[in-house]
């Protein structure tokens, strides 16, 4: 019986060691793939590019066929409000919810009021209406969320000011004192 538990547990031990050494050797070959970038699961400046493009092309593409209403139910998943989701855009390759945080989100106003302000763009007077109100529903959306970072800020600073004055006053006051105690203490020189 002794025998057979100790058999069991040097195979289990052996087999953890050949899946973790396989594992191991696994690990230098894998790679981001495309999709795991382009659906927002990586955190990287090229990620982020991608899903703002992505995001862009959905709004323009979807304003060239219906008017906002439509075009906005179609892409607009949910609206959190939160710093690191602000809004969920439908991706219209998966359909699945993509997160923008605030950045993003002005990153992609940006890019969709830059569209239609370019002298020249191909776009109907129509598109460009909704795309504008994408690029406005955005701006609504992202800024109270800049608004109270500066308030944040603001407080933060003058939290920091009133701090560093109270600081400053002690300082002065123990210097006074220590000057004081200097020139009233009895010379021993006399």
């Amino acid at each position: 019986m002794a025998d057979s538990k100790s058999y069991l547990i040097a195979s289990l031990a052996i087999a953890c060691l050949a899946v973790t050494a396989g594992c191991h050797s696994h690990l230098h070959h894998i790679q981001l793939s495309d999709a795991a970038i382009e659906a927002g699961r990586v955190d990287t400046p090229q990620a982020s590019a991608k899903k703002i493009a992505g995001a862009g092309i959905s709004v323009i593409s979807a304003c060239a066929t219906q008017p906002y209403d439509n075009a906005s139910k179609g892409i607009i998943v949910d609206e959190p409000g939160l710093h690191e989701d602000v809004l969920d855009l439908r991706d219209q390759k998966s359909f699945r919810a993509v997160p923008f945080g605030l950045s993003e989100a002005r990153r992609l106003e940006s890019l969709l009021e830059k569209e239609t302000s370019l002298a020249g763009h191909p776009y109907p007077a129509e598109q460009i209406a909704c795309i504008q109100q994408f690029a406005s529903h955005l701006r609504d959306l992202t800024q109270p969320l800049v608004e109270a970072d500066d308030e944040q800020k603001q407080l933060d600073v003058s939290a920091f000011d009133k701090a560093s004055k109270e600081a400053e006053q002690e300082t002065d006051e123990q210097t006074q004192q220590e000057e004081k105690a200097i020139h009233s203490a009895p010379s021993t020189n006399q």
